[in-house]
């Protein structure tokens, strides 16, 4: 040891009785004898350095040349008698204070359990920000229309608000651009009538024909500001189309530099011609600014509506004279094939007998049995999800009573309807959807007569409404199902009884709203355009179904005096209860409806 007395024992001078304890029980160094308060072994580090202990009282050094080596010689070389015990600790430690500092700064912060699961939490929260931005495409668009009058060689944009809408990046580019024209020309029929004749619905169809409009980027304003997106650019999702223009330079600065993609459109749609006087019966409608090959050239402008002489002469001797019988127009739409194919889902095939309707002008309804051998594909372990509780392959949803499984039929989507087995049986359940199918029918059977009843009374500008029931029907399986499990497993079975519901499935894309009008026993009193027009089909329904007053509201489900028409029949006291409920709303009065049921609430 250096000096004449150990570092404990200098302490232990100067300590007071409470503290020698204290420093009897601090760690010391056996060869130089400083105390330590964190010293683990029984030499500090500079002292390690001597290999391989003492040999005659001088110390060995393993190492001259290292840091400790220098240190320990130069107190050795000053000796006992001219340096003290503490003039050579400063100097040792100073030799290590720079590595003593750098081992603390590395040393980990100690965190408890909870600060642990909030940061973990918080990194996965900021990746799944990160994630978001970079898995949806913003799209801002603007509708732009061309009159029909031949001096108008310009589109003028509707009055209709810019309206913004968000799909997930592998949302199909042609879907979401047919969304998007559905979403316009629900704003465009919103659009306060400015004659008094309102546009026919096969008018409107017509002119928002997916293959009829162009899309045009917007890149800026005036000359050259806008671009046409070709047909084939639209192939893919609404990500690759993103990328597309971008790479084309189609896009404005602002969209191309934007955190989120983004795309600003223009949607140019056509107007057509048609005589007001003969609506009713021959409708003569001419399109006469239709651009058919827009969408095969490369255009840095919005589409011009300027036709060569030729097209003109053709459009011109296609219009029929004042003597000329009109020909009734007939809509060339065709429902497409889901986008969605078979290879995403796994189906199974079954035999059928399909089963529909008939109603009569007086609105009776006749079942009609087909006895041709059809096919129809359901999709498998559909009820892996329905025990999860998760949307998604085939399982669509359920209701209080039904579930809705996804089946293909001729090639389209359908929504295939069963009861649940809990509440119901075979019998039960033929007879609840056979009643739901009469009922569908009688719907649109009332729908039918409740345009003609706005058409009697000269009541312009509502808004297309029908059901579902294009193309649905009941089918009757041939084969024998297989028994339900009873040994407790898993009930894995593509459908559970021999009779289903088929109607058309409606899309359910990224615009897909769902709105409740009304409820079973809650007359709807609702505040938008187009809730007012359906209270306003029940009171129609109310009065037009007299004398057995049903009352058709919205799943279908109906209230007859007879009490017969399904489970959800709850007979006059709920006629009595809508009559009590309902107010009638503008719609009503321009009908006349509230002067045939007195005692309305208004």
């Amino acid at each position: 040891m250096d000096g004449q007395e150990c570092g404990k024992c200098s302490k232990l001078w100067e300590a007071t009785e409470a503290e020698r304890t204290a420093v009897y029980d601090k760690p010391q160094c056996k060869h130089c004898g400083v105390c330590y308060d964190f010293l683990r072994s029984t030499l500090c580090e500079p002292c390690k350095v001597v290999q391989p202990g003492y040999h005659d009282g001088e110390a060995v050094l393993s190492n001259p040349s290292s840091e400790s080596a220098k240190i320990l010689s130069h107190g050795s070389s000053v000796g006992n008698a001219t340096r003290s015990t503490a003039a050579t600790i400063l100097d040792r430690r100073s030799g290590f204070t720079s590595i003593a500092s750098q081992h603390h700064l590395n040393q980990p912060r100690p965190q408890n359990s909870s600060l642990l699961s909030a940061s973990e939490v918080n990194r996965k929260v900021s990746a799944l920000k990160a994630r978001a931005k970079n898995s949806q495409v913003d799209i801002d668009f603007s509708l732009w229309v061309y009159p029909a009058q031949n001096k108008q060689v310009t589109a003028k944009r509707a009055k209709i608000p810019p309206s913004h809408c968000t799909f997930p990046a592998n949302e199909s580019a042609r879907g979401a651009l047919q969304q998007l024209l559905l979403k316009s020309k629900g704003m465009y029929c919103t659009i306060p009538v400015q004659s008094t004749d309102a546009i026919p619905s096969e008018i409107l169809d017509s002119m928002f024909k997916f293959e009829a409009a162009t899309f045009c980027t917007a890149k800026g304003s005036g000359p050259g500001g806008t671009a046409v997106i070709e047909d084939q650019v639209m192939d893919g999702s609404i990500e690759d189309l993103f990328v597309r223009l971008k790479h084309k330079r189609v896009l404005s600065d602002k969209d191309g530099s934007a955190k989120v993609p983004r795309i600003t459109l223009h949607i140019y749609v056509y107007e057509i011609e048609w005589d007001n006087e003969e609506a009713d019966n021959s409708p003569d409608i001419v399109e006469t600014r239709h651009n058919s090959k827009g969408k095969s050239r490369v255009r840095k402008s919005a589409p011009s509506r300027k036709r060569k002489r030729s097209d003109s002469k053709d459009l011109a001797s296609a219009t029929p004279g004042p003597s000329t019988k009109r020909a009734l127009y007939q809509s060339e739409y065709q429902r497409r094939p889901s986008a969605q194919g078979s290879a995403q889902f796994s189906f199974e095939t079954f035999k059928f007998r399909q089963t529909t309707c008939t109603i009569a002008t007086d609105g009776t309804i006749e079942p009609t049995h087909c006895e041709d051998l059809e096919e129809i594909s359901i999709a498998r372990n559909w009820q892996t999800q329905h025990r999860a509780k998760q949307l998604g392959g085939g399982y669509l949803g359920q209701g209080l009573t039904k579930l809705a499984i996804r089946g293909r039929y001729k090639g389209l989507d359908y929504a295939i309807l069963q009861c649940k087995p809990i509440s119901s049986s075979s019998n039960t359940n033929m007879k609840d959807l056979s009643d739901e199918l009469c009922l569908l029918h009688k719907a649109q059977y009332f729908m039918d007569s409740f345009y003609k009843r706005a058409l009697a009374h000269g009541v312009k500008g509502l808004p297309s409404m029908k059901w579902n029931i294009v193309g649905a029907f009941i089918g009757k399986l041939t084969d024998l199902l297989p028994p339900a499990p009873t040994d407790g497993t898993d009930d894995n079975r593509s459908l559970l009884y021999d009779v289903f519901l088929a109607t058309p499935l409606l899309p359910s894309g990224a615009l897909y709203r769902e709105v409740k009008f009304s409820g079973n026993e809650q007359p709807g009193n609702n505040e938008d355009m187009i809730g007012r027009v359906v209270d306003a089909y029940s009171h129609h329904v109310l009065v037009d179904s007299s004398p057995d007053h049903s009352v058709t509201l919205f799943d279908p489900q109906a209230h007859i005096e007879s009490q017969d028409s399904g489970y959800w029949d709850k007979g006059p006291d709920q006629i009595q209860l809508f009559q009590a409920l309902h107010d009638c709303n503008q719609f009503c009065k321009a009908l006349e409806l509230e002067q045939h049921v007195p005692g309305f609430k208004h």
